[in-house]
């Protein structure tokens, strides 16, 4: 059959524009699972820091500095290619390391006598906030910075151990914790001019909580002892129950929460001699995951492509325990991290 010029052409233009079509689509298939530019870094005990350009299949590991009387217990990414780890250790009391290459390498910030710095977060505009407690549990503390974690100030009022804050990147932030020095209570503090000052919200619960987040469009998920969830639709004043998680009737010690901001949000936790994980809709209701974790988890992220990634305790092997899902914390797949130590917290970013 004869092609005239002007068909020919056009015939030209479509196969290219399929062509087009088909490598766009190949791109977005592999960028739901491997972005370099997108990081995941985990930290733990003795100063341990590593860090996947793989959806959290493989890890290596960085060099923090910090020595191993030095246990990290948060990280956060502001999202701009910074990264701030906290934690604390004799002799100095609460640590602050902060990276600018994706964890590869660090650098020591300020310490702070007598506190132990255990959550932390960025909004992207320059404002970190750090909570901890003191080193008998009793007491919290609150650290805010307004230039990239350069310098920092105390917030306040806290009166009780803090283990977790998150922020909306709007000015509002959460800080969840524990309402006395035997964590049997729960303390939730809010606050709405980047970490300066702080109110506390009403839980409705006696359990304390270990971790929060945010989907940045007005819903907070808070997590913790006993399985319990709660969340609130009112920036942290007040919270409504979740879903309460069990497994085989035993309670559920929830560690950690993170979302990616569409609607799913994935929980760590801990079950005498393993780990679990659940994962939601709507932050309110939950599924367990598959299949159960060997170690005890104690960090969740997302990298918003839809990798998650759980971290944990050493076990038999050990190794830090981490694992990763691409289907929003369904089911999961051991990494390997080769590291001798357990892993505290992890965080996503460039």
């Amino acid at each position: 059959m004869k092609i005239n010029g002007e068909t020919g052409r056009t015939v030209i233009i479509l196969g290219i524009c399929f062509m087009i079509i088909v490598a766009l689509w190949l791109i977005g298939c592999i960028s739901q699972t491997e972005d370099a530019t997108i990081r995941f870094v985990a930290v733990g005990s003795s100063g341990v820091v590593i860090y996947s350009t793989d959806g959290g299949k493989n890890w290596a590991e960085g060099t923090s500095g910090a020595t191993e009387e030095y246990n990290f217990f948060g990280i956060a990414a502001d999202g701009n290619g910074r990264w701030i780890a906290v934690g604390g250790g004799d002799p100095d009391g609460g640590i602050i390391y902060i990276s600018t290459n994706g964890g590869v390498t660090w650098t020591a910030g300020p310490t702070t006598s007598g506190y132990y710095f255990t959550g932390v977060a960025a909004d992207g505009q320059g404002n970190w906030v750090i909570v901890g407690r003191d080193t008998s549990n009793i007491n919290g503390i609150i650290l805010y910075s307004t230039n990239d974690g350069v310098s920092w100030n105390p917030g306040g009022p806290t009166s009780y151990a803090l283990y977790d804050v998150a922020t909306d990147g709007n000015g509002r932030w959460v800080a969840v914790g524990s309402n006395d020095g035997f964590v049997s209570d729960s303390d939730v503090r809010y606050s709405v001019n980047n970490g300066e000052d702080w109110t506390a919200g009403a839980t409705g619960t006696t359990y304390y909580f270990n971790g929060v987040a945010t989907d940045g469009s007005g819903l907070w998920v808070a997590v913790g002892a006993g399985g319990k969830n709660r969340y609130s639709t009112n920036g942290g004043a007040t919270w409504a129950p979740g879903t309460d998680v069990s497994f085989d009737l035993t309670d559920v010690t929830l560690t950690d929460v993170a979302t990616d901001g569409s609607g799913r949000w994935v929980s760590a936790g801990i079950i005498p001699g393993f780990g679990t994980s659940h994962y939601s809709d709507n932050g309110n209701t939950w599924n367990p995951g598959t299949p159960t974790h060997p170690q005890w988890l104690n960090g969740v992220a997302t990298d918003d492509n839809g990798n998650w990634v759980v971290v944990g305790e050493k076990g038999s092997g050990e190794t830090g325990y981490v694992a990763c899902s691409n289907d929003g914390g369904v089911s999961w797949t051991s990494g390997s991290s080769n590291i001798t130590s357990d892993l505290n917290a992890v965080a996503a970013g460039p």
